[in-house]
């Protein structure tokens, strides 16, 4: 079997697609409310029932529906599918001159949201040794913890001086690395001889 890892070495793809991916979540969801209001005239109520829609989402598809996806497609591929529909939902939403287009990008958003934490968390705890578990945990958590911390960050700047949908397509960009560093340690473990 060739070792294609360095010790410690997978942490990072899992660390770097969990900064990558919920900046770009926090991007959206930190200057949502402000979007809404500007282009669809959204007040308290709307943004309550769009929070409510995605909170729905994610009590289906985390409460009932993650155990038989991975099953039917494994945590990889569904990594890869939750960074594809954020990237289509976020460019959607971020396009959006009818309710129905804010809605279906919202829909796409959510479901991509709601499968990526599970997915990455499950594969991280079975890539680690039995002693680097917690460690491994610990390290993938901090790094979604910063993305929430960069993606509000910088979501009023794009807002305020780029364009009112720049955080969106940005978040929607932000996609593109967590596929391909998920894409190329699916590689790599496959090198190892690891299905």
């Amino acid at each position: 079997k060739k070792e294609t890892f360095k010790p410690g070495e997978k942490i990072v793809f899992f660390a770097l697609c969990g900064l990558f991916f919920y900046s770009g979540m926090s991007l959206m969801e930190a200057i949502f409310p402000l979007w809404a209001n500007q282009i669809f005239m959204y007040g308290p109520t709307h943004i309550g029932s769009v929070f409510f829609m995605l909170g729905l989402i994610s009590v289906i598809i985390q409460g009932g529906l993650i155990g038989p996806l991975t099953k039917l497609f494994g945590e990889i591929k569904l990594i890869q599918l939750a960074a594809v529909f954020m990237m289509i939902g976020l460019s959607l939403i971020g396009s959006a001159i009818s309710v129905l287009t804010l809605w279906m990008g919202l829909f796409f958003y959510g479901c991509g949201a709601a499968m990526f934490n599970p997915s990455l968390s499950s594969l991280v705890s079975k890539s680690a040794k039995a002693d680097e578990k917690g460690l491994f945990l610990g390290q993938y958590q901090s790094a979604c913890a910063m993305g929430r911390i960069l993606g509000p960050t910088f979501s009023g700047i794009l807002f305020s001086q780029i364009s009112t949908s720049a955080p969106l397509y940005t978040g929607a960009l932000l996609a593109i690395p967590v596929i391909v560093l998920i894409t190329n340690f699916a590689l790599r473990r496959k090198n190892e001889g690891i299905e």
